[in-house]
């Protein structure tokens, strides 16, 4: 018997062998909790002759993905499954099984893992994706709904990046029971197949949502803009001081991504607007705003991503964005334009 502990060795020499399994191949048992569907998403807003200024888009999406996220057409969206695996080495950079490594992100610290103590358990549910192992926006938006699937009888772990301080104070403010041990050896494991934005899954992100409405509160501020930073991918806005200026002038909040969650949901907490360069850290407006806010992402022209469209009807919220070009040492964004969409579109909404 191959010692547990040797997993992710022996997954790596054996991939240089051949090709892996896929992930839903390896498993022993694949129940399916809620099938595909098609469903529509409301049209994204956009200025005129905004969507011709995109020159490329993230990696993870398409052209055409994102015409028919900003037109607002039906999508087809994939069921929601649990795979059943046996004998499984859960890591915080996905899960190892005898003959392979799957939902991998990021390198396996092998030092860490020969001197760390291996917890055992004799069923688990593991609630990460590479995914949400990798974007704080999918881990809050996919990994903390998929918890809901777990059943009584199941220990959850569900790795947080010791870089993500605000996943941990969400994980924290939730009162989410995990398993506290970054190495973890179960006998039988669940791993969600859980990507799919069909209704099963939207219940579920709207619980999650309702739950931070009611630890938010209310800031009585009339918008909010968050801050970015120099943090994940480099997307620095040149002119943003110039934006928070003309925000400020009509009496938006302003936070950092820098800031505590406290802090955060204090300003956050039931705004109808929310402006902010695209990126995970959008994601503490999109749970703290108040249902029907509207969401403005202002999008690199070359790295064009609009994820939010299958979201935003779970929070009875909408989408507008405005393009960005680049320009030297980062991106600038039309400051008018983004207070012209606001003012088309920007009604205040109604706490439902």
């Amino acid at each position: 018997m191959i010692p547990v502990r040797s997993y992710p060795l022996n997954s790596y020499l054996l991939r240089r062998l051949r090709r892996p399994p896929r992930f839903d191949a390896a498993a022993k048992v694949i129940e399916e909790v809620y099938p595909g569907e098609i469903v529509a998403t409301p049209p994204i807003y956009m200025m005129p002759g905004d969507f011709e200024k995109i020159t490329a888009v993230q990696h993870e999406t398409t052209e055409e993905i994102e015409r028919i996220r900003v037109e607002g057409q039906p999508r087809e969206q994939g069921a929601t499954r649990r795979l059943i695996y046996r004998d499984v080495l859960a890591t915080p950079h996905g899960f190892y099984l005898a003959n392979c490594g799957l939902q991998l992100s990021g390198g396996m610290r092998i030092g860490e893992l020969l001197r760390a103590r291996i917890h055992h358990e004799p069923k688990g549910f593991y609630a990460t994706s590479q995914f949400s192992l990798r974007y704080f926006g999918h881990w809050l938006r996919e990994a903390l709904p998929s918890t809901l699937l777990k059943r009584p009888d199941e220990a959850l772990y569900l790795p947080i990046p010791k870089a993500w301080r605000h996943a941990q104070s969400y994980a924290d403010a939730l009162g989410i029971d995990r398993l506290s041990a970054d190495y973890v050896h179960f006998d039988e494991m669940v791993f969600a197949d859980d990507l799919g934005h069909n209704s099963h899954q939207r219940a579920r992100v709207r619980e999650i949502y309702d739950r931070i409405q009611a630890l938010c509160g209310e800031s009585g501020a009339p918008g909010l803009y968050i801050r970015r930073g120099g943090s994940g991918a480099q997307r620095m806005l040149v002119n943003e001081s110039e934006v928070i200026a003309a925000l400020e002038r009509r009496g938006f909040a302003v936070v950092s991504i820098s800031d505590s969650l406290e802090t955060i949901w204090k300003k956050a907490g039931g705004v109808p607007v929310v402006v902010s360069m695209e990126g995970s850290h959008h994601n503490h407006g999109l749970f703290a705003a108040r249902p029907g806010a509207l969401h403005v992402t202002i999008n690199p022209a070359d790295r064009f991503n609009t994820v939010f469209a299958d979201s935003v009807a779970v929070f009875d919220a909408r989408l507008g964005t405005v393009v960005a070009p680049r320009a030297e040492g980062g991106y600038v964004v039309d400051v008018a334009s983004v207070l012209e969409l606001l003012d088309r579109y920007g009604t205040p909404s109604v706490r439902l």
